[in-house]
């Protein structure tokens, strides 16, 4: 079946106070990093005769801020009920443009123009550029983001660290660290404080949280829509601990009982460790051990 038939896609641009409709089957291809604070996508579209795509043309060439929303909803088959679409609204960080030919007709060659947009959420567009210097007394770090905003987005704030009043604010950014933006400003306060920074793709809203709030119940997923899956342990104990070598596996059954015996005993003797910081010091003594493969080495 058809990429186009199983997605329904919609493209909207606006810059320069203009706003031009991509349809979705002129969309060649896009791809979507979602996480719960933010976004990153990049679409590629097509326009076909130069005369179709003048404006958008003339447009895209200007220096304005592009304005770029993308929804992404199921087509064939729908299940039931339908699922509620993805709309991902943001700024553009690059775009690009390539013109092609595809054959000649009545004459004059057919010209196409290959249009690409890698765009994110305005406040990671905005902010990662954007270096205040504030000093504010008596003054709350909410009333602070908000006025940064410039009514490009909006928070929903539920914080009580945002709310309390600071005898001093003070923002320097930029100047110690030039990469340094009030994005990577607001990241750091929420990790060090304990919050949670969230966006909404279908509010078009950021959350800064005091806590994160309860998420709906899980919902079954076919295997078929599996297209795999990976699976990590965590290190052992002895790992962890700095044992040279993990504990190995008990020797295979079918060898003779002797056999038995004496690959347990050359598997304590490298791997058990006689540090009494060791959690496998007690095994190690109760099975006379020697040491760990470090000592045997001659570097324990």
């Amino acid at each position: 079946m058809a990429f186009q038939e199983r997605l329904a896609l919609s493209l909207t641009l606006t810059l320069g106070g203009q706003s031009f409709v991509i349809p979705g089957g002129q969309v060649e291809a896009f791809s979507v990093d979602l996480q719960p604070h933010g976004f990153t996508a990049e679409v590629s579209f097509w326009t076909g005769l130069e005369k179709d795509d003048g404006p958008l043309f003339t447009a895209f060439a200007t220096p304005d801020l592009l304005d770029v929303k993308l929804s992404i909803s199921g087509g064939y088959p729908v299940p039931q009920p339908p699922p509620k679409p993805l709309i991902l609204h943001g700024l553009a960080r690059e775009r690009s443009l390539e013109a092609r030919t595809h054959g000649p007709l009545g004459g004059a060659p057919v010209r196409f123009r290959r249009y690409t947009v890698v765009f994110e959420d305005a406040a990671r567009v905005l902010w990662r550029q954007h270096r205040p210097t504030e000093l504010r007394t008596d003054f709350a770090l909410k009333t602070l983001l908000t006025e940064h905003t410039a009514g490009a987005f909006t928070f929903d704030f539920d914080w009580d660290v945002l709310d309390e009043k600071r005898p001093l604010v003070c923002l320097a950014l930029g100047e110690d660290a030039p990469g340094v933006g009030l994005y990577d400003f607001v990241a750091w306060l929420a990790d060090t404080r304990g919050g949670v920074w969230a966006y909404d793709c279908v509010k078009d809203q950021y959350g800064l949280w005091g806590r994160k709030p309860p998420v709906s119940g899980a919902k079954p997923l076919s295997r078929t829509k599996v297209s795999g899956w990976t699976w990590s342990s965590p290190p052992s104990l002895a790992t962890r601990r700095g044992c040279s070598t993990p504990p190995r596996s008990r020797p295979p059954r079918w060898r003779s009982p002797r056999a038995r015996v004496r690959a347990s005993r050359a598997s304590i003797r490298t791997t058990w460790c006689a540090r009494p910081s060791c959690p496998w010091w007690s095994s190690a003594r109760r099975s006379r051990s020697t040491g760990c493969a470090s000592r045997s080495a001659g570097t324990g």
